[in-house]
């Protein structure tokens, strides 16, 4: 729970101090690139997660490799106060919650969409209509395979579940059926 607390805070505090698209764009560039850095560097990750070197020094040593980027200058800063206050678990998460709260922030209602095999651009475009029409608003759609589907598509909203998918019309006549 804390941690959710934390990445939503994070994220959103982020998401406030940018001007418009492009400057997201950059940011989010940075952050999947400075995050893929520390997974793929393991003595740079083994020393930002050190529990004997103080938070100012890893922010030294960050920093230090912060100048031999062409990062936003944002996106120093942003990635400095996640490291001086021991967060940089979060930034996986925060690449990928940050879209979310930006599409939020612009009334563009997030959708995710599973099906067992990749839509066409055609079948993509289509949904894309039909939930913006559903929606009364623009809907950004983030797609994933999900085999387990057997067939069809299911959609997300929040908390919101649609389902269309041969699997769950076989568990609806199931259940109709144990009735």
């Amino acid at each position: 729970m804390q941690r959710t607390v934390l990445l939503r805070r994070y994220t959103q505090g982020l998401v406030d101090t940018l001007k418009d698209e492009h400057e997201y764009a950059n940011i989010l560039k940075n952050l999947i690139e400075f995050s893929t850095f520390n997974a793929e560097n393991r003595e740079f990750a083994e020393t930002m997660s050190s529990p004997f070197l103080s938070a100012s020094k890893k922010k030294d040593v960050a920093a230090a490799v912060l100048d031999h980027t062409d990062f936003e200058d944002k996106s120093k800063r942003f990635l400095l106060l996640v490291i001086e206050n021991d967060r940089l678990a979060l930034l996986p998460d925060i690449c990928e919650t940050l879209p979310l709260v930006w599409n939020e922030e612009k009334g563009i209602v997030n959708v995710e969409v599973a099906s067992v095999v990749p839509l066409t651009e055609s079948q993509q475009q289509k949904l894309a209509a039909k939930l913006e029409v559903m929606e009364s608003a623009p809907v950004a759609l983030h797609y994933r395979i999900d085999p387990t589907l057997i067939g069809g598509i299911s959609v997300r909203r929040g908390n919101i579940f649609y389902d269309v998918s041969l699997a769950g019309a076989l568990d609806r006549l199931k259940e109709k059926i144990l009735e």
